[in-house]
């Protein structure tokens, strides 16, 4: 049996449904087209804006404000680095005793101010320069005379534990006596430049005309005292001129070893004159050395016997002789003086 014929109207609404679904497909696809460049363009557009954006931050990075600054509280100040160029730059307050204290320093370098010259050298340098200037000054004397005066007094000078006094006696006749008692007063002063009292010297007049027991104590008196104030050297002038028995107080203070006084210095002066003990020496203007000390232990032996007998004995005079002549100068005349 033939099928029936298929109704018009049922093949129509076949058609019309694939052409529906075809022009959705279409349509689906425009909009998934346009989407798709919508979504491109805004993605296209995003990057450059944010190109522009970072060529604008760019550009005014160098422009950017500072940040801002936080009150200023001294207890925390801190120091900007970039403030070493800054013309107002204000200097701490130790700045310029520190720069003071430089300035000083640098002149001092390059300008050094003159001290004395003492503080930098020895108590011996000191005596050495001093004895060499004061030989310059007596030219006229023998050079014995200062190699006895050196070991007298050079090594004695330097020490300060010394076992006994430095003793020297300087002889001359009358014409020399003046220079004899300016070199006795010139070498006390060089060897009490270091004590705290300067020298002293024994007046001659005070005890010539006193009783030997009078005499001995002023001696006594006198030369202790300014021992004790802080002298360390003594002249005593015109040895010749004091009562024989008072030269015993120089038993004491020109003991060997049991001396008072122990690191200081005893300068005798005495003018001999000549007499019927000088025929061995002719001439007294001009002594040589090899007589010095047997001139001396002559005279001063006839004096002191000769002035009092009956205290000064042999022995007593024997014993004095061996204290104060262990070191003995011939003083010659000096035509300039400068005392």
């Amino acid at each position: 049996m033939p099928s029936p014929p298929k109704s018009p109207s049922r093949k129509k609404n076949a058609e019309d449904t694939t052409a529906n679904s075809s022009n959705l497909e279409t349509t689906n696809d425009s909009i998934d087209h346009s989407t798709s460049s919508s979504n491109d363009e805004k993605s296209s557009e995003e990057k450059s804006n944010k190109d522009t954006s970072n060529i604008s931050v760019k550009k005014k990075s160098p422009k950017s404000k500072p940040a801002k600054q936080l009150p200023r509280d001294d207890r925390y100040t801190t120091v900007d680095p970039k403030a070493k160029n800054d013309k107002n730059f204000e200097f701490s307050p130790l700045a310029i005793p520190i720069l003071f204290v430089v300035v000083a320093i640098a002149l001092y370098c390059f300008f050094p101010v003159e001290t004395d010259s003492h503080s930098e050298k020895s108590n011996m340098e000191i005596y050495k320069e001093k004895m060499q200037s004061l030989q310059n000054e007596f030219p006229s004397q023998n050079n014995k005379l200062w190699k006895v005066v050196r070991v007298a007094m050079q090594e004695h000078h330097d020490k300060k534990d010394n076992l006994q006094p430095a003793v020297l006696m300087l002889a001359s006749n009358a014409d020399a006596n003046p220079t004899m008692h300016c070199l006795a007063s010139k070498l006390a002063d060089i060897y009490s430049h270091n004590c705290s009292q300067p020298k002293f010297v024994v007046p001659e007049n005070e005890f010539k005309h006193l009783s030997p027991e009078s005499a001995k104590v002023l001696l006594d008196n006198k030369i202790s005292s300014q021992f004790e104030a802080g002298s360390c050297a003594s002249v005593v002038p015109h040895f010749e001129l004091i009562p024989p028995a008072a030269t015993k107080v120089f038993y004491q203070f020109c003991e060997n070893d049991n001396a008072p006084y122990k690191n200081v210095a005893v300068i005798l002066t005495l003018q001999v004159e000549p007499g019927d003990w000088s025929k061995p020496y002719p001439n007294l203007d001009n002594l040589p050395p090899k007589f010095w000390d047997r001139a001396v232990d002559d005279f001063l032996t006839h004096t002191l016997a000769a002035g009092d007998p009956v205290v000064m004995t042999t022995d007593m005079i024997g014993g004095l002789l061996s204290r104060i002549t262990p070191s003995v100068v011939w003083v010659g005349r000096e035509n300039d003086l400068n005392c």
